[in-house]
């Protein structure tokens, strides 16, 4: 089997499927298969993970002094929605 049909047959498979004994025996014996196999494997698994939150400290500061006014904390200390 060569490189190519393995790797079809290989994404052709559901997730949890079996894998055929030829797609093994092949990925046994060529190391990249084996690496790419791995890697969507590794890139399958980040992608599912759930994503953490932002974090205030870690976002960028704008140039933008009505940004940076709105960002403020105390902003919207002692003002009332609808009072001018």
């Amino acid at each position: 089997m060569n490189c190519q049909k393995a790797f079809d047959r290989y994404l052709s498979l559901d997730k949890y499927e079996h894998v055929p004994l030829s797609v093994t025996v092949h990925l046994l014996f060529c190391p990249v298969c084996r690496t790419s196999v791995r890697r969507l494997t590794l890139a399958e698994k980040v992608l599912a993970a759930p994503l953490a939150p932002a974090q205030a400290d870690v976002l960028p500061q704008s140039a933008d002094p009505v940004v940076q006014a709105a960002s403020c904390p105390h902003f919207f200390v002692g003002h009332r929605l609808g009072s001018a």
